[in-house]
């Protein structure tokens, strides 16, 4: 008889191993030991112990440092819980279930998604104090416990309190380094922002509008110079989000893509005061005479002019028309006095409303297209009491004016004098 055949079966012990990764413990899961990032971390996209501890063994900044900044899911997992973390600013130590923020060194540059130091901190809190207010969208405290479980949209609150205080700088190294810190988060956001995008659902709804409401707020302070002012601009910088006009458009068209989700929601009160724009533009009032005579110029005068009429189609002369009527309400809906908030919504609708072949026409830097454009500054121009709103207006103006030339300047000369005046308008 053999002798396995006696052998009693029994269950093999478990033995636990050291050398599983930081993370994979934390979560009490079971780590594949691969160096130097086990699957794990790799699958959800956060730095592995084992890069973590060759740092440590090379800074002489104490690694137990610690503070109460939540963690924060990535895309693929759940974002949102039945019943979020609170946000409570204590001194106590942060829970054992919290990941330690890593303090910085030389070899530890690179930022990683849902990884955060010190200096995150420092944003966080100014971004929850500061910065938040000035949103078009209210970060209240269950809004900010959601965000938690949401990898992507807390790199971007991070991104957009970073800018803030580059903004709120004198000092021009530190405005370069808030700049920079911007520019990490921004990147790291992008990513699981996008992927999920790819699947929108009740659970992600809600995270991704506000994202995209950030990413607004981000587009608007960030380019600035006259290559990223066009849409599809010959530049290398067309690429990625450096295009404002692009971006805006996604943003807004996000809100009908995800309606139904978004109606339901918790943040389903911003979707009547959205509505509160749509009826004050669609509503209309008295346009100020002087807005109203200049762009009539357009259909009055440029309309007219052979080298315009033998060069546009019955489709691009209908979105040129829509364009201005579209503007028209705009300049009438502020005329009945809309606060700061939802002025800076109606300069958005604006962008996001207009006709894909009027972007095109805007986009060959067709003189009507051009000339309207320039009268939309007007509209920024009431935004710009808002820090990320500030001076855009200018800054498109000039672009426009330097793209049109002298040729045209008669047609925009309204914008330019309101926009240079000294007396607010």
């Amino acid at each position: 008889m053999s002798t396995t055949g006696g052998v009693q079966k029994t269950r093999r012990s478990h033995t636990k191993s050291r050398g599983g990764c930081r993370e994979c413990k934390r979560r009490k899961l079971k780590c594949g030991e691969e160096k130097p990032s086990c699957s794990g971390c790799v699958k959800r996209e956060i730095q592995c112990e084992y890069y973590l501890m060759a740092v440590s063994s090379h800074s002489s900044v104490n690694a137990d440092t610690s503070a109460s900044l939540p963690p924060t899911q990535t895309a693929s997992s759940s974002v949102a819980s039945s019943t979020p973390p609170s946000v409570v600013y204590t001194t106590d130590p942060p829970p054992a279930t919290w990941p330690r923020l890593e303090a910085p060194s030389p070899l530890d540059a690179e930022k990683r998604v849902g990884h955060f130091d010190m200096e995150d901190l420092k944003v966080w809190n100014h971004f929850i104090t500061s910065t938040a207010p000035t949103l078009t969208t209210p970060f209240e405290e269950k809004l900010v416990s959601r965000a938690l479980s949401c990898d992507y949209l807390v790199h971007g609150m991070l991104a957009t309190g970073a800018l803030h205080l580059g903004y709120l700088s004198v000092d021009p190294k530190e405005k370069e380094k808030y700049s920079y810190l911007a520019s990490q988060h921004h990147d790291l956001a992008l990513g699981p922002f996008q992927r999920a995008m790819a699947n929108i659902t009740a659970a992600n709804a809600n995270q991704l509008w506000v994202f995209s409401t950030l990413l607004m707020a981000f587009t608007y302070a960030s380019y600035r110079s006259t290559e990223h002012l066009f849409p599809f601009s010959d530049s290398p910088s067309k690429e990625v989000l450096s295009n404002w006009m692009l971006c805006i458009r996604g943003c807004v068209g996000f809100v009908q893509t995800a309606l139904r989700h978004l109606e339901v929601g918790p943040l389903s009160f911003l979707i009547s005061e959205g509505l509160k724009v749509e009826t004050a533009i669609a509503d209309g009032a008295v346009v100020d005479p002087e807005v109203d005579q200049s762009m009539s110029l357009l259909k009055n005068t440029v309309f007219q002019m052979p080298i315009i009429k033998s060069t546009t189609t019955v489709e691009e002369m209908e979105a040129y028309e829509d364009a201005i009527e579209r503007l028209r309400n705009s300049f009438a809906a502020y005329a009945r006095g809309l606060d700061s908030k939802m002025t800076r919504a109606t300069a958005a609708l604006w962008v996001g409303r207009v006709s894909d072949t009027f972007i095109r026409l805007l986009s060959e830097k067709r003189p009507p297209a051009l000339i309207l454009t320039a009268h939309y500054c007007l509209i920024l121009k009431y935004c710009e009491n808002c820090w990320y709103m500030e001076q855009r207006a200018y800054y498109l103006f000039e672009a426009v004016k330097q793209t049109l030339g002298e040729q045209w300047a008669p047609y925009i000369e309204y914008p330019h004098r309101v926009l240079y005046s000294k007396t607010q308008v």
